[in-house]
């Protein structure tokens, strides 16, 4: 016989006999189960955990502003007057998610630790760390990838340029920018100096400086006269702008100039890297 029962200020609730549960109901509906092998299930009777929690709805990601976080599954709060909280949540097939908040107001957000104290992999405020490794200079803080749009111009003037393509992009991890261009143009005019590819998607730290060269790679012009040149190139001390300089013959480096892609068609091509501010 199942019993409730208190003794020493202790209270016991025992389902009598193998394989009973004790379920927790409200107006006749369950609420929470503990089964008979010690699992326990809210909002779900058939935990397949040791402790399952479901929400009662389809899920969703958590809120950005407001204070109630509608789709949220578990949270812990330190108490005491303080907002700050750890918010679990599910959005169904689009994944899991953790989130720690301000519970006063959701738009407001803090840093969540795992391993803060050290271990292998250690991700605190200042980012991830790894292999024990707790030096803030050491953490792996940014990571970015996305699309620019590269536009051509000049160190004395730009050109007056229409193009065909103008394509950007780049992957930013901490301070290293890897960037890629291909530019196409259907008409180039005007614009004098050595040709420059403008608008980098991040300011150069220290620009102009020693070791702020770019390390570009590969690439050749369409449509000059002559042997296609190779192409490298550098940070000038204009920091948002790479400027490119040709070898015919690996024997000597000129400036390529404005007019190098004045041809219907005429393209350029190139990649490099530099070390953001």
């Amino acid at each position: 016989m199942s019993t409730i029962k208190s003794s020493d200020e202790h209270l016991t609730i025992n389902a009598d006999g193998s394989g009973k549960d004790i379920k927790l109901q409200n107006n006749g509906s369950e609420r929470v189960i503990v089964k008979s092998d010690g699992s326990v299930g809210i909002g779900t009777s058939s935990p397949s955990v040791k402790t399952e929690i479901q929400h009662s709805g389809t899920g969703g990601f958590p809120a950005t502003s407001g204070t109630a976080q509608t789709y949220g599954i578990l949270r812990l709060n330190s108490g005491g007057g303080w907002t700050s909280a750890l918010d679990i949540g599910n959005n169904g097939g689009n994944g899991a998610w953790i989130q720690s908040t301000d519970t006063s107001n959701l738009a407001t957000n803090y840093a969540l630790y795992i391993n803060k104290n050290g271990g292998q992999v250690r991700v605190g405020s200042g980012g991830i760390t790894f292999n024990g490794d707790t030096t803030a200079a050491n953490a792996l803080d940014d990571y970015e990838e996305g699309t620019w749009t590269p536009t051509l111009g000049g160190t004395t003037s730009n050109p007056t340029t229409s193009y065909y393509q103008q394509r950007g992009y780049y992957i930013k991890i901490g301070q290293l920018v890897h960037f890629e261009v291909f530019v196409q143009t259907s008409s180039t005019s005007g614009g004098s100096g050595t040709l420059t590819i403008e608008g980098l998607p991040f300011t150069v730290a220290n620009a102009g400086s020693w070791d702020q060269s770019v390390a570009t790679v590969m690439y050749h012009y369409l449509n000059r006269s002559g042997t296609d040149p190779q192409v490298t190139g550098e940070i000038t001390n204009n920091d948002t702008r790479v400027l490119f300089m040709q070898s015919y013959d690996n024997s000597a480096v000129v400036g390529v100039t404005t007019t190098a892609l004045t041809a219907d068609g005429s393209w350029v091509r190139v990649s490099g890297n530099y070390r953001a501010a």
